[in-house]
């Protein structure tokens, strides 16, 4: 880009714009660092001449949702009381109006001299480093533009029936509250989103099968991540003003906020966070795949990607571009990677008859490496009398007043959720007391 900047500057007449070497008297402090914030920019630089409200051009993403539904209430008649409320605008309906104003906006993604001579005369403060400085907020200007003529054109004929915000759905979920505010604030992505969502669905399930689709932390978890961030930053780069770069971007920012929304495990969003990059690294190398050459190159993905232990680091150890997974798939479900924990009992008696002071031990027992052991729960049981009683914690010791036969059982948890191993072993105890009563943990 910055060649191509350069090429474009020096064919272009110096009498219209200033170059780098030419240093500009009037020129704000651009320079200054940290670089400008986008509404900094935009008042410092911009010579607006324009219908558009300035406080929309100039609206950071944050506060950019608000003004979007002012707008619309404005030119609809209707009252848009919220995000939920806000239409999804078709795609065709936004192509349609591009096409009419086709030269309106400058061709950022394959810029000529036209397309910089616009520039400059909306920033003519601006020499070469800082254009190439400031190129994503210029960027972003012109967007704002755009989308103001979408949001008042489509306002204008807005019917109450048209598909709205309030019931949509993602992955078979109901959107949360921040996805629909990203979806209302960027609406003129919103559909390629929504439809970049429906092909991930539906060509997984064709690689896989729906029950692998729907299941966690298995490979075909991870290529529906993948392809997700790959078909959104392809469906939005391929947009009109939108670069791939600008792709890229919303991908990262709508399925972030889609773990956000979520209440999986940190290793899970963790995995989910890796295998997004995966995909936008993949739409970085290769932009225009098809369906067949996108499922081709996840195939390959596939037969290289990692299981392993249910740990953030280990997740965090694998290479960039190389998919990652947690759980293996088999036909009686899914199983992790390893097997986290192992159970094991050692146990002391002072002899073979009651009443008989106990001692039980499970450190014996292991985690895999990255795994931990949270919790040890002891069930002690007889079989004979029918009673039982249960301690926590690594070892114990205690008196046995009964006799008859004992079941000692050791559950282990690991840091997994729902992930714990089992073990039992058996004491036989001739002689008897009286009753669990006489049994205290010393």
């Amino acid at each position: 880009m910055i060649n191509k900047l350069l090429g474009l500057f020096i064919c272009l007449n110096c009498t219209t714009f200033m170059v780098a070497s030419a240093p500009q008297v009037d020129s704000p402090k651009i320079q200054q660092e940290p670089k400008l914030s986008y509404t900094e920019f935009i008042n410092q630089n911009l010579v607006y001449d324009s219908d558009v409200p300035l406080e929309y051009v100039r609206a950071s993403d944050d506060q950019k949702v608000d003004h979007v539904l002012m707008i619309f209430n404005e030119y609809s008649g209707e009252k848009v009381n919220s995000v939920y409320d806000m239409p999804i605008i078709p795609t065709d309906f936004i192509e349609a109006l591009y096409n009419e104003h086709d030269g309106l906006y400058p061709d950022l993604e394959n810029m000529g001299q036209d397309d910089l001579g616009t520039i400059i005369a909306d920033f003519p403060y601006l020499n070469l480093k800082e254009v190439v400085i400031y190129f994503d907020y210029i960027q972003i200007y012109y967007e704002r533009m755009f989308e103001y003529d979408v949001l008042q054109n489509y306002a204008l004929t807005y019917q109450r029936s048209s598909s709205t915000n309030a019931n949509l759905t993602i992955f078979g979920y109901s959107a949360c509250l921040a996805e629909i505010a990203f979806l209302a604030a960027h609406f003129t992505q919103a559909q390629a989103i929504l439809d970049a969502t429906e092909d991930t669905e539906q060509w997984v399930i064709e690689m896989y099968d729906a029950t692998q689709w729907a299941t966690d932390d298995i490979k075909a978890n991870a290529v529906k991540h993948a392809m997700w961030n790959y078909r959104i930053a392809q469906k939005v780069g391929d947009l009109w003003l939108y670069s791939k770069k600008t792709g890229r971007e919303i991908a990262k920012k709508f399925t972030d906020i889609h773990e956000e929304c979520g209440s999986n495990p940190v290793e899970s969003s963790e995995m989910d966070y890796h295998n997004n990059a995966v995909g936008r690294k993949l739409h970085e190398i290769h932009q225009s795949l098809s369906k067949s050459g996108l499922i081709s190159n996840l195939w390959s993905y596939v037969s290289v990607a990692e299981c392993v232990p249910w740990n953030v680091g280990d997740i965090q150890s694998v290479a960039a571009g190389r998919l990652v997974h947690l759980k293996n798939y088999t036909s009686s479900g899914a199983t992790l990677c390893i097997f986290p924990v192992t159970a094991c009992i050692e146990y002391t008696q002072d002899n073979g008859e009651a009443p008989a002071y106990v001692t039980l031990d499970g450190s014996c027992s292991y985690p895999e490496p990255g795994y931990s052991i949270d919790d040890y729960s002891w069930e002690i049981s007889n079989l004979d009398t029918g009673n039982s009683f249960t301690r926590t914690g690594i070892s114990h010791s205690f008196n046995l007043s009964d006799s008859g036969l004992y079941i000692i059982t050791l559950t282990v948890s690991s840091n997994v959720p729902g992930e714990i191993d089992t073990t039992s072993t058996s004491l036989y105890l001739v002689a008897t007391c009286v009753g669990f009563q006489n049994c205290p943990e010393e």
